[in-house]
């Protein structure tokens, strides 16, 4: 009775493991034959999961930020040449995203007339990839969301930054995973290098420089997002200072999504070596543009903390809780051999 019944466990532990071991794709694990492949930036391998390549079509959702012989209020201190060279990274982002072959469709937020006219004048290659979409303010973190649920479900998306340039990697991503398992990718930046100089002077994507700052989110979503938690939490402007860290507290712990920063795997530039800079931080307590000093909302640095999201070297999903119990039976099986 004891060996049929130890026959029995043996038997079971090993329908177990081989379930586990062909899932492995599924689950997140990697495994010693794995391929090992570089990124720009990184002098690491990082190991990616099975499917090294996906035809990924991406759906870029950011805004058109050009001053166009315009002043912004708090923007007197830079001059015309100032703004016009920042006006020429803002566009030569969207050609190269345009250009770029993981993406299906960019759709530009815009507020005037004029400055989408100006985009139409650059001739650009793919502007038959360009989605106007006028809107009546300055892009908030909620737009994002909000839109994708209106009109993007079930596809792939990338909300982004207005000079913040797609890199290598990006077909690397299981986009059906992203949307069953309900993981967000939100990307720390690289810097650019123009003229054989790094333009931005820190990549923060690196130990040494990681500052919780993400300018790139990567996601597809099975259902539309709760419309009200979605305006209740992140109705703020994109470039407020603590901004990607509301948002990832309210997905992580309010909408139960996985955030992740694979950004060795998936790299993006900054594309910002022009003088213009928006309020700083370190005068955050005069120009209060921070989500601490948002009204009514709670936004405190013990929640920022919460929403610690350090970058990865590999790609990886939401961790399933299967291992323990398979660990389980190993070393009961264990004791029993």
């Amino acid at each position: 009775m004891a060996r049929k019944l130890k026959a029995c466990l043996v038997s079971v532990t090993l329908v177990l493991l081989t379930v586990y071991w062909l899932s492995g794709n599924e689950i997140g694990i990697q495994t010693n034959s794995s391929p090992v492949y570089y990124v720009h930036g990184s002098s690491t391998p990082s190991t990616s999961a099975r499917n090294m390549s996906f035809n990924n079509h991406f759906h870029i959702l950011t805004m058109l930020s050009v001053f166009n012989g315009k002043r912004w209020p708090k923007y007197n201190e830079f001059t015309d040449q100032d703004l016009v060279d920042r006006d020429k990274e803002y566009l030569s982002t969207l050609r190269a995203n345009l250009e770029n072959k993981v993406v299906k469709e960019v759709h530009l937020f815009y507020m005037e007339d004029d400055d989408l006219k100006l985009v139409k004048s650059q001739n650009f290659s793919a502007l038959n990839k360009l989605r106007p979409v006028k809107w009546h303010r300055r892009l908030h973190m909620a737009d994002f969301f909000l839109y994708a649920s209106k009109n993007l479900v079930n596809k792939s998306v990338i909300a982004i930054n207005g000079d913040i340039l797609i890199g290598k990697g990006f077909d690397l991503i299981d986009t059906e995973r992203l949307r069953d398992e309900r993981v967000m990718f939100s990307l720390t930046r690289h810097n650019i290098i123009r003229d054989g100089k790094r333009c931005t002077p820190l990549n923060l994507c690196t130990e040494s420089y990681y500052r919780a700052s993400h300018d790139t989110h990567v996601f597809r979503l099975a259902e539309p997002l709760n419309e009200t938690i979605i305006l209740d939490k992140l109705d703020y402007p994109i470039n407020m200072w603590g901004a990607e860290n509301a948002m990832h507290w309210t997905f992580k712990n309010v909408l139960n999504f996985t955030v992740r920063n694979p950004c060795r795997v998936l790299v993006t530039h900054h594309n910002h070596c022009s003088k213009v800079h928006g309020p700083s931080l370190e005068k955050v307590d005069e120009h209060k543009y921070s989500i601490y000093y948002l009204p009514n909302k709670g936004w405190t640095q013990k929640k920022v903390l919460q929403s610690y999201t350090p970058f990865e070297n590999s790609l990886a999903y939401r961790k399933r809780k299967k291992s323990g119990f398979l660990a389980f039976f190993y070393s009961f099986l264990l004791r029993w051999t």
